[in-house]
């Protein structure tokens, strides 16, 4: 069985389309979780229609907003009774056979643990572009940390992600209470720690980007990089990195906090926060050779 959650704010607008692509599924076992964090449009009015709903387990509606989807992710997980858990956005679609065709991959390989599909970009002119993250089939998890994950959350969007809910302990889970950005990351992350990677490159999921959002404004948010230094300590932990690739990472994160338009005090903030994940003994070297160089360049050896 699939647990689907969605977790609504404000997208009375979205929302019936987004309740009509997951009912009108064409796999039907599954159970419907709705969560509206005091809303102020029509949501509520929406919702309530579906409280008796044969595949709708839960209708939880707080009466005060919880200052975090991840909270909503958090309380719709613990709900959970399915296998798979399908976190679906409220004011995205997907395709009538996105279960189906993930199930199907996730069924001929018990080692998957996370299956993700490419994406459609869509606003309220319609198409404005097409992801593809990687190409179809099966990737060792610990590699796409490594080497992708370290960089960035490939996975742009929850609603293209299914994932074994045996996979998200209670440590984990407790662990969405400190983030407001990253927190679909930090699961992927912790997830593919302990499974494999499926994925199709057919588009079945639409990602609604909404009048006004910009990449800028996460490339330009401190607290972004600072659940992102988090994060990336924790793939330090966890995986055998080299010391070259370490520093590869570090000074990709350094580089976007420079070019950022945040304040020069913020970013040295910020880079120190990165820095400290190089070991004692690799810093000094690294400091060392600078230093040289900059000796060298001055001519004063």
């Amino acid at each position: 069985m699939i647990s689907i959650i969605i977790p609504n704010y404000n997208h009375a607008a979205f929302l019936q389309q987004r309740l009509n692509s997951v009912f009108q599924q064409t796999y039907q076992n599954f159970e419907v979780i709705l969560l509206d964090d005091a809303s102020t449009d029509a949501s509520v009015a929406i919702l309530n229609e579906y409280k008796d709903h044969p595949k709708v387990s839960h209708l939880v509606i707080n009466e005060r907003n919880s200052g975090s989807p991840f909270k909503q992710w958090q309380k719709g997980i613990a709900l959970a009774k399915g296998e798979y858990v399908w976190i679906a956005e409220s004011d995205d679609i997907n395709a009538m056979n996105f279960l189906e065709i993930c199930l199907t991959q996730l069924n001929n390989d018990v080692n998957i643990g996370l299956m993700a599909t490419a994406l459609i970009q869509f606003n309220h002119t319609g198409e404005t572009g097409r992801v593809t993250a990687f190409k179809e089939g099966v990737y060792v998890g610990n590699e796409i940390n490594i080497n992708n994950l370290s960089r960035g959350n490939c996975f742009q969007n929850a609603s293209s992600v299914i994932f074994k809910r045996s996979l998200v302990n209670n440590e984990v889970l407790k662990g969405l209470d400190r983030f407001r950005i990253c927190g679909d990351w930090w699961l992927w992350v912790n997830i593919l720690k302990h499974s494999n990677l499926g994925y199709t490159d057919k588009f079945l999921t639409h990602y609604r980007k909404h009048q006004g959002a910009t990449t800028a404004d996460l490339w330009n948010n401190s607290i972004f990089y600072l659940e992102v230094s988090f994060i990336t300590s924790k793939l330090f932990q966890w995986h055998n990195f080299n010391n070259d690739k370490k520093e590869r990472i570090i000074n990709y994160w350094t580089l976007k906090i420079q070019e950022s338009s945040l304040p020069a005090l913020q970013k040295f903030y910020l880079k120190y926060y990165f820095n400290r994940l190089y070991s004692t003994k690799y810093w000094f070297k690294k400091m060392k050779k600078k230093g040289v160089a900059i000796v060298r360049k001055k001519g004063l050896r």
